[in-house]
């Protein structure tokens, strides 16, 4: 299921009033189960995994081929014309009208790129709309016949729904239904998963937790909240002194009596240490709410960890999250007949409210030492029950044969562009990538939002200065718009500040892939990955800029090896390897208020990982996004990944079965 971990603003953390705890955990009173049956369902993935959902999208790709030939076509011609200009000894009126032309044709290429990426979200959008309205009466209909009498949908950005035991999820079931009633089968190697138990309606035992009010109210975080202002005291004093500094130049300057000159040196003296202040300012407010995340995300992971097997241990089948008003309820699908929605809403919020019960529980756990750097993966902590892979408890103090790697992702997505069209799902992508990760797969989560050309190299630069162990894996992932010059052969990622194409000849304001793959072999982790959710990622790989080809899909020959053997014969390779959304073409963004189809199968397959064995390899999440379309697309990264190696994303109960003692 999907976990929501929303980064709250800590700073007035202090300011939420909690419900005083119980005496103790063993008196906590049980609720009585409501007479309810909920399920869920992840509905977007769902329809974009059904035989016509695949189908839709490779005919929406295939009716709008004419058209992307056609802007590649115009755009070598203005390219063909820029060099002519270059290259030519002209005149300057000849100079000046063919510039004329050069910018004309320029407008006409970006109206008409915009107008038919427009047309494509439109199309996609219909057509998804034509498919889901089906499919909805499918999954509704099944959920009736198993005896469900709620339905959720798990894959909208507002779902409430922390936790649910795995058999209340109807995803699998209901694409293979509707795969049934359609008459229409999904690709061969699209087809989903058999399901591995069946849903069981069974009824609902219903909790709530205030999950960004509890993490907030441990121990621990209120410690790492403190730690994190004490870290940036020094520099908020620094800001302040040259506030003051800033204030007495502009006194001074409105009160002397100065000469031109005197006033103009001194306003330029004003100008500059005013600018110092804002860009300043601005780059520590980043770095405050930046690590205020961090620390966040590592303590709402063990929290957690410690809710579900609470509730798991004590009964439960679903928890929601209390924050969001149940006012709305706008994931909720479909409700049985005979069930009235305002009674429902009025049931769901009268649940049993464990926050208080799980900020007692969790503050039982010693707070660890404040550290600046995140702290590697906890042994004892992986032993708990998570999610559907459950191995026996591990003991604490044993020792482990296998390095554990910490794992660490670095997040650029940008929606806001100064001069490129708005994009409506790369932040809120970013956001979920970042969720799961750190929930599930104890990652330590960098997110840079809507980055300038200078703050991505900034950042790149950073870690190639930090410090990894051996068995250290980096996720480095790119979210928004993406370029292809069709002379050069060479694509581009475009950073918040771009200009577009057209006043920008150079492409000096885009980001080279090239470059960027630069950066990636030289970061001193052994394990490094890196995705691109953006037009033209694939052509990264000169194999597909050149010849639109799918790029490496070698089969992985160690499919069926056990966790250890995958550890001892993996870990010690270094992995340099990509994963883009598509190859040398558009990709669609998403409807608004869900996913890109990418990180929509992205973040199921994640999911799916940690249900089923509570590990993925590179070659486990190349699987599970082969149905996507646009085909996304994986390889080596400039021929410098050993062969076998891979990136393992292992959940705590996967640790816990690596350390647990012989």
């Amino acid at each position: 299921m999907r976990h929501f971990y929303h980064y709250l603003a800590w700073t007035l953390a202090s300011c939420l009033a909690m419900p005083m705890a119980p005496a103790g955990l063993a008196q906590t009173a049980q609720p009585q189960a409501p007479p309810m049956k909920i399920a869920a369902i992840a509905f977007q993935p769902a329809v974009a995994t059904t035989g016509e959902g695949q189908q839709m999208i490779h005919d929406l790709q295939t009716e709008f081929a004419p058209k992307q030939a056609e802007l590649v076509r115009l755009n070598s011609v203005l390219e063909a014309l820029k060099n002519q200009l270059q290259t030519g000894n002209w005149s300057a009126a000849e100079r000046t009208e063919r510039q004329g032309v050069i910018d004309q044709k320029q407008k006409e290429l970006t109206q008409e790129a915009e107008a038919a990426q427009n047309a494509f979200q439109a199309a996609m959008q219909k057509a998804f709309g034509v498919v889901a309205a089906k499919f909805s009466v499918v999954a509704n209909n099944y959920a009736q016949q198993h005896g469900f009498t709620v339905l959720f949908d798990d894959s909208s950005q507002d779902n409430p729904i922390l936790w649910a035991l795995p058999s209340a999820d109807i995803t699998q079931a209901a694409v293979q239904a509707y795969d049934a009633a359609s008459g229409i089968s999904p690709s061969k190697q699209g087809q989903s998963p058999s399901q591995t138990s069946p849903p069981q309606a069974i009824p609902a035992k219903v909790a709530l937790v205030g999950f960004q009010a509890a993490v907030a109210d441990t121990n621990e975080g209120k410690q790492a909240m403190q730690d994190v202002q004490s870290e940036f005291t020094p520099k908020k004093k620094e800001l302040e002194e040259l506030a003051a500094e800033v204030e007495a130049l502009k006194k001074e300057l409105q009160s002397g009596n100065w000469s031109d000159a005197e006033r103009a040196s001194r306003q330029a003296r004003t100008d500059l240490k005013q600018k110092q202040l804002t860009e300043e300012s601005g780059a520590d407010r980043d770095a405050f709410q930046a690590e205020m995340q961090k620390r966040y995300n590592d303590v709402a992971s063990k929290f957690y960890d410690k809710l579900a097997d609470y509730v798991s241990r004590n009964g439960y089948t679903i928890v929601f999250d209390r924050t969001p008003s149940f006012d709305k309820l706008t994931s909720l699908l479909w409700t049985a007949p005979g069930i009235q929605l305002e009674a429902l809403k009025a049931q769901l919020a009268a649940s049993a409210d464990l926050t208080s019960t799980m900020v007692e529980a969790y503050n039982l756990i010693p707070v660890p030492p404040s550290s600046p750097q995140p702290p590697p993966p906890q042994v004892a902590q992986a032993a708990q029950p998570t999610r559907g892979f459950t191995p026996e408890p591990a003991s604490s103090t044993a020792s482990s044969p296998i390095p554990i790697p910490h794992n660490y992702a670095l997040i650029f997505a940008t929606d806001d562009y100064a001069h490129w069209p708005r994009l409506t799902n790369p932040i809120s992508d970013a956001d979920a990538v970042n969720q799961t990760l750190t929930s599930l797969y104890n990652f330590h989560v960098e997110e840079v939002r809507n980055p300038t050309d200078d703050q991505i190299l900034a950042k790149l630069t950073e870690y190639l200065h930090r410090k990894f162990e051996p068995q250290d894996q980096l996720l480095i992932m790119f979210s928004g718009h993406g370029y292809f010059d069709p002379d050069l052969g060479k694509g581009f990622l475009v950073p918040a500040n771009a200009l577009l194409v057209k006043d920008d000849i150079g492409h000096r304001s885009l980001l080279a892939h090239e470059t960027v793959m630069g950066y990636v072999n030289r970061i001193p982790a052994t394990h490094v990955v890196l995705v691109l959710d953006a037009c033209f990622a694939g052509t990264l790989d000169r194999k597909i800029a050149d010849s639109g080809l799918r790029g490496d899909v070698s089969s992985d020959p160690y499919a069926h090896a056990s966790l250890p053997e995958l550890m001892e014969r993996k870990e010690p390779k270094r992995t340099r390897r990509y994963i883009t959304s598509g190859g040398k073409d558009f990709v669609p963004d998403g409807l608004p208020g869900h996913h890109s189809p990418f990180i929509s199968a992205f973040l199921v397959t994640l999911n799916q990982g940690a249900d089923l064995k509570g590990y993925l390899t590179l070659n486990d999440i190349e699987q599970g996004l082969d149905t996507v379309k646009p085909e996304p697309r994986w390889g080596d990264i400039q021929d410098d990944n050993d062969p076998g190696a891979d990136f393992l994303l292992l959940t705590p109960s996967a640790v816990a079965q690596l350390t647990k003692p012989n």
